[in-house]
């Protein structure tokens, strides 16, 4: 898990996750990236500390972004002798026992990722392929494989990560996204199944990128800069990287991602009377 000014949100994730009822299955340990300045640091550690001797930390000085510091936590991780890695984001919590993804695996070698069904307002799974002529991200079926499985609650095979084909520093090369269709692709490309299961799992505070509220004031009110900087809108550098990945040189059909968060940035500079 990596966090950054959300300490109570992962608190509230780091218990449900250690909860007895989640796994039966070996024992577990947690691994917490807090991207937050030194100044601040100390304190969201002294709060997560009541986690117990079971959590141990790696710190960014707030400039790491998600999809570095995923990259931080699998590859701590995989310096283990772990079989399988957990990752979940601050707003998701364990509702329900992930032992069927566990069986999941056994059932299947090839399986080297999996996740169930997040509920919240807006219910996840995984995804179909993407296409140039319909580039929309659309959700499987519960229980079938997926194309993509987004990270916000995944788990992957420890050993299918270390394989041959994938190279987890690519996904090091993104900032505020994309890193994990980025290693969805990577292991779909070598073989590997991404599968889902039925069960209901997770709750995720969730909320639909063109729903979100965008603070432009703190980016000069220019457009192209917050897209470019704001850590939870999709950097445009990334976009263009995942959208060559899989586009090729179609990869602009991938900016209608900024349609909505375009028709905000007009709505704030009519307000604003054009300034």
């Amino acid at each position: 898990m990596a966090t950054h000014n959300r300490t109570g949100e992962a608190m509230n994730a780091l218990k449900a996750a250690f909860s007895p009822e989640v796994a039966t299955t070996g024992p577990r340990e947690a691994i917490v990236f807090i991207d937050e300045p030194a100044a601040e640091r100390e304190a969201t550690e002294a709060e997560l500390a009541g986690m117990g001797e079971n959590t141990r930390y790696l710190y960014g000085d707030g400039d790491v972004y998600w999809s570095r510091a995923l990259y931080a936590l699998l590859t701590e991780a995989l310096k283990t002798d772990v079989e399988y890695i957990v990752h979940i984001n601050t707003d998701v919590t364990i509702t329900a026992s992930i032992d069927g993804i566990f069986a999941t695996f056994r059932q299947d070698p090839r399986v080297a990722a999996a996740t169930g069904l997040l509920m919240g307002k807006v219910p996840i799974t995984g995804y179909k392929p993407v296409r140039a002529w319909f580039p929309f991200f659309r959700s499987v079926r519960p229980g079938a494989d997926a194309a993509i499985l987004p990270a916000s609650f995944i788990v992957y095979r420890a050993s299918a990560l270390r394989a041959t084909g994938v190279g987890l520093t690519r996904i090091n090369e993104y900032r505020h996204g994309w890193a994990d269709v980025e290693l969805s692709l990577q292991l779909r490309e070598i073989g590997f199944r991404l599968a889902t299961v039925a069960d209901e799992v997770c709750h995720v505070n969730h909320t639909r990128y063109f729903r979100r509220r965008h603070n432009f004031g703190a980016y000069g009110g220019s457009l192209l800069t917050y897209i470019r900087r704001c850590p939870t809108a999709p950097c445009l550098e990334d976009t263009k990287r995942i959208g060559q990945r899989l586009f090729g040189r179609f990869w602009p059909v991938l900016l209608r991602i900024y349609v909505p968060v375009t028709l905000h940035w007009v709505r704030y500079r009519a307000q604003r009377g054009g300034r």
